[in-house]
């Protein structure tokens, strides 16, 4: 009776220590499912907003460009001036103003070791070709090494009100 109690004991121990490990087992596979299914949303919400935010900076960059080309429409004479488009970037926020004229060769800007890169001088610069055959067009590009220097920079560019010359601004990625 004794030897027949003890394996029923052990018995009923060893299948409780089994159905205990079954269900943990299928516990913790719900928690899981469950929290990489709370992950999945969260990284759509994280995706739905980064595209969201790449958008409002992408046209926070083509208002630089056209704050830069208003207050060059208020003063014209800055933009034979280094050190007044130098301040207005400042002004402005932006790192780098080129000026374009109607051919899309660069002949002012905060850089004059630029002046003479045309939109043909490079990949990163053929971007804004399409600027060329359309005055309404407002393009900004994604962060990419300048065809001058080859370090990263985020352009944006635009035509003046009076279209007679491109105001391109350039935002280093710091900013991003």
């Amino acid at each position: 009776m004794v030897v027949i109690s003890l394996v029923m004991l052990v018995l009923t121990s060893g299948f409780s220590v089994q159905i205990q490990r079954w269900n943990l087992k299928n516990t913790a596979k719900a928690s899981a499912k469950e929290m990489f299914a709370q992950i999945d949303v969260i990284l759509s919400a994280n995706q739905e907003e980064l595209t969201r935010t790449v958008e409002e900076y992408a046209e926070t960059c083509l208002l630089h460009a056209d704050n830069v080309a208003y207050i060059l429409k208020m003063n014209p004479e800055a933009i034979e001036d280094v050190d007044e488009l130098k301040k207005i970037a400042a002004f402005v926020g932006v790192d780098e103003i080129h000026i374009f004229d109607e051919t899309g060769k660069i002949y002012a800007g905060t850089e004059p070791s630029y002046y003479g890169y045309t939109l043909d001088s490079g990949e990163q610069m053929a971007f804004f070709k399409p600027l060329l055959f359309s005055k309404n067009a407002r393009l900004v590009q994604e962060v990419t090494p300048n065809t001058a220097e080859n370090k990263p920079m985020q352009y944006s560019a635009i035509w003046s009100e009076d279209g007679t010359y491109i105001v391109q601004v350039g935002l280093e990625p710091v900013h991003i």
